[in-house]
């Protein structure tokens, strides 16, 4: 190590109070997480803290040695970082950000940042060098970007001023705390522009000429605020364009008036400090994260911007606070547990909830440092990161990968990711059924440990062509199971470049596999297959030659021809048929050439005594590589079947000219039913209505048996005005149209309870149902069914016996099911199908009433809904009638 740069940062001998505050930098730089070096003007290190130097040890496998070139360390191109040390040297700040990879797979996102180092004179003496890890913060904004709402959401309440400005610096955007530290409202500030609130000076136009000719510049400012006030501020600007394709600027504004004046107060008091002080204050400051520094009982001595900003307090409000205000209840414990630890010595890492701008909740994570003096431990230096948006990213994260966890895991399919490197990511259960690995062994297994030996160049190097942006699909290799046997698998994959993750979809093709060499096997069979059968199989070429044909086909054209084929010959034989039967078969064939594939009748004239012949022929496209190359053709005799086709084509017009007549038939046997039963109603009513008026004139006159006479007319056309009334209903269910709907069951029968209260409540009766489905029927029709069958189930009932009626339905593919069982009196088996046969009644007036026309209305009904009504009963032990009704898509 070069004598001439000891361990601090001085290289000069200095006094106690420099070398205090030096040791307090040193300390700093070594209980610190971020990465710091310290160069000179000739690109030497000076110093470094043991972060930046096992980071650097870590991603290179080299060491830093203080006094070597700070060239020699470059992560990329020298000569590139040369020309960026000179412009720190001549006084510019430059912040980068860089992706590096200290782990193999693994990206590394940084932020480097470039200041110089002055002596107590303001001469540069060198360049100040720190680095931070902002992978984690960098994945959330990778995450954030996905939502507009999130970004506006950020920068809305952004801690720095934002705003965003034309090109000639009209502004038209400004975040709440732009708004704030100008005082203007939201409408007043997009009415200026940058003219409007920053003073002009040199050292400003130079900067702006910078970011015209780069595209971005920082530095510092002063700001007017509306009030005339003024401030000086740092601030970063950069050129954009915008979704909509507009060129804008976009600038981020920190007031540093504050800290301006502190640096001032501190220059005038020790200048001896000043280049320690610098660099410290400036680490402290320009902090990205709230930094401060607590004394031993926990109270405040100092604090950054960011920690102020958060808090609400101005920096002399703080001194002497607790710090116990701002952490919230629930994580009280905690950092007084922590607090404990760096206080003696320990220092900690811990995540906790803090309280921000008054009431706001937000998550940190908390970094405790011990602050040794003469080795004496004097107070505890706090870092706090803002995590809060991080652990929602992640919580989104998480909830996401999860979701696609389980749409994945119910693929049949082998869904996977792995690294460039062939590690297993990600895996659905299909990957486990296929190598029968347990999940925790097979997440981390590389996948060329599961190939088969002879398959692995092959499959590196089709992956390796899926890296550079060509999409695998139906790659085929084989695979071995942890019991040792092999499968195969198809695969189709993709590279995500922005993600650095290859996505696999594969299918186990081993049953296909087995499959093909079991044709293998059957391949050499099939020709004695095909020449055992009589039906003609053949195949021509593009040109309509001869390719190959079984022995049915060749002995059917020497036959017919006289000619014994073979390959080659031309199948198209002028003069052998006549031209216009030869023209129909290149028609056929030029079809199947075209890519279709048909069936045809094909007629064969007579021709050497053969007589006329009808043969059904198969024509199918021959595709090779794509291309089509020829016809496959099968051929069948259906000269027998041809005629007894046109038999049976003459006996079906028979048929349905005896059906129509049947129908006409019907029709009029309905409307005759509906005139007749509609047309008596009168002399009926004409009928009863005179014997009802000679009761009431003549009662006087006429003795007890007369008196009886009328009763039973009376009575006798009472119940033929009620057969009429009923074989009407009858006519009409077979004459009405209905249109079908939904019907829900469960409230139809709720409406059949409600008709039928009266009869219910006199006899005690009980109706449940269960299972009751929403059907597709016409509403009046099913309503009438149900009554009628649950009017029997209580008219048909034992003596001294309350009605029990259970009504249930099932629901199968095609239909629905209904069944409404009694306890009634029940139906002999000989009568089970007598009782749905018109005025049909199984007992006596005297026993139950009715016209015996109820269960014929409710066949017909089931039958115009495509479904069956049937019985199943036992005398004495009650009745289950069941129907049917038809799903829409069965009755189509």
């Amino acid at each position: 190590m070069d004598e001439n740069y000891p361990t601090g940062i001085l290289t000069q001998p200095a006094s106690p109070t420099v070398q205090s505050l030096a040791q307090r930098l040193e300390l700093l730089m070594v209980n610190t997480e971020e990465s710091f070096v310290l160069i000179d003007t000739d690109f030497r290190i000076v110093t470094f803290n043991e972060q930046f130097s096992q980071e650097y040890e870590q991603a290179f496998k080299r060491e830093m040695k203080r006094g070597d070139s700070i060239l020699k360390y470059a992560f990329s191109d020298p000569e590139e970082l040369r020309q960026t040390y000179q412009k720190v040297f001549a006084g510019e700040i430059i912040e980068a950000e860089m992706k590096v990879s200290f782990s193999p797979g693994i990206d590394t996102f940084i932020i480097v940042r470039y200041k110089p180092a002055y002596d107590e004179a303001r001469h540069i003496i060198g360049a100040f060098v720190s680095k931070r890890d902002i992978t984690q913060a960098k994945k959330a904004e990778l995450e954030l970007k996905k939502s507009e709402e999130k970004y506006r959401s950020i920068i809305e309440n952004s801690l720095n001023a934002f705003l965003i400005a034309e090109t000639d610096g009209r502004i038209n955007f400004a975040n709440k705390t732009a708004l704030d530290l100008f005082g203007y409202t939201r409408e007043e500030i997009v009415t200026l522009s940058r003219k409007d609130v920053t003073i002009a000076t040199p050292e400003l136009a130079a900067l702006l000429q910078v970011r015209l000719a780069e595209g971005r510049c920082q530095g510092e400012m002063i700001g007017k605020k509306k009030n005339g006030e003024l401030f000086q501020g740092e601030f970063s600007s950069t050129f954009f364009t915008d979704t909509d394709g507009v060129k804008r600027i976009s600038t981020i504004i920190q007031d540093v008036s504050e800290r301006k004046k502190t640096q001032s107060e501190l220059l005038k008091t020790n200048e001896l400090l000043e280049v320690s002080k610098q660099i410290y204050q400036s680490l402290f400051n320009h902090h990205i994260s709230a930094v401060f520094s607590l004394d031993l009982e926990g109270n405040f001595t100092s604090a950054n911007s960011i920690t102020l900003q958060r808090a609400g307090f101005s920096l002399e409000n703080i001194l002497g606070v607790h710090y116990s205000k701002l952490v919230h209840p629930d994580s009280l414990q905690k950092t007084l547990a922590n607090f404990n630890k760096a206080k003696n010595g320990v220092s900690t890492t811990y995540e906790i909830q803090i309280f921000v701008n008054g009431n706001d909740v937000i998550n940190v994570i908390m970094v405790q440092l011990p602050i040794i003096v003469h080795d004496e431990i004097i107070g505890v230096f706090c870092i706090a990161n803002d995590i809060t948006e991080e652990r929602k990213a992640q919580a989104e994260l998480k909830q996401t990968l999860a979701d696609r966890q389980r749409i994945l895991d119910y693929s049949i399919d082998i869904i996977c990711s792995f690294d460039r490197y062939g590690n297993f990511l990600q895996i659905n259960n299909a990957c486990y059924d296929m190598w029968g690995y347990r999940p925790e062994e097979l997440i981390g297994m590389n996948y060329f440990d599961l190939l088969y030996k002879e398959d692995q160049d092959r499959t590196r190097a089709v992956l390796f062509k899926a890296m550079s942006g060509e999409d695998i699909r139906n790659f085929e290799n084989r695979h071995l199971r942890k019991n040792g046997s092999m499968s195969h698998i198809v695969w189709s994959a993709r590279w995500d470049e922005e993600t650095q993750i290859m996505f696999a979809v594969g299918g186990d093709i081993s049953d296909r596999i087995l499959a093909e060499a079991q044709k293998d096997f059957e391949r050499g069979h099939r020709e004695v297959l095909i020449n055992s059968t009589t039906d003609l199989i053949w195949s021509v070429d593009e040109d309509l030659n001869l390719i190959s044909a079984n022995n049915a086909f060749m002995n059917s054209m020497k036959q017919l021809t006289g000619i014994v084929m073979k390959p080659g010959d031309a199948l198209i034989i002028p003069g052998m048929y006549p031209e216009v039967h030869l023209e129909g078969w290149r028609r056929l064939y030029k079809r199947a050439l075209e890519g279709l594939s048909f069936q045809q009748e094909v007629y064969t004239a007579e021709l050497a005594g053969s007589g006329q012949e009808w043969s059904f022929v198969s024509f199918n496209p021959i595709y090779r590589e794509g291309n089509i190359v020829g016809v496959a053709c099968y051929a069948r005799n259906i000269t027998e079947s041809k005629y007894s086709e046109v038999e049976l084509k003459n006996l079906n017009e028979q048929l349905n000219v005896r059906a129509n007549e049947l129908a006409d038939s019907n029709s009029e046997l309905e409307h005759f039913a509906y005139i007749a039963s509609h047309d008596l109603q009168e002399p009926l009513r004409m009928v009863t209505g005179f014997l009802n008026l000679l009761e009431k004139k003549y009662a006087a006159q006429l003795d007890e048996t007369a008196g009886k006479y009328i009763w039973y007319a009376v009575d006798g056309a009472a119940r033929m005005r009620k057969i009429i009334s009923d074989l009407l209903e009858y006519s009409r269910v077979g004459r009405q149209q209905y249109s079908f709907d939904e019907i829900d069951t469960n409230s139809l029968m709720e409406e059949v309870l409600h008709l039928n209260k009266n009869i219910i409540s006199d006899t005690n009766a009980a109706i449940t149902w269960q299972n009751m489905p929403v059907i597709i029927g016409a509403k009046t029709p099913i309503q009438q069914v149900f009554q009628n069958l649950i009017a029997n189930a209580i008219k048909y009932q034992r003596k001294n016996t309350a009605p029990q009626i259970l009504i249930s339905a099932e629901t199968f593919a095609d239909h629905w099911k209904f069944c409404v069982k009694d306890n009634g009196i029940g139906i002999a088996p000989e009568y089970f199908e007598k009782v749905f046969v018109l005025f049909q009644r199984l007992h006596t007036r005297d026993e139950f009433s009715g016209t015996g026309i109820g269960l014929a209305i409710c066949r017909k009904i089931i039958d115009n809904h495509h479904g069956k009504i049937w019985v199943e009963s036992e005398p004495g032990e009650g009745s289950r009638f069941y129907f049917t009704i038809a799903r829409p898509h069965a009755a189509a």
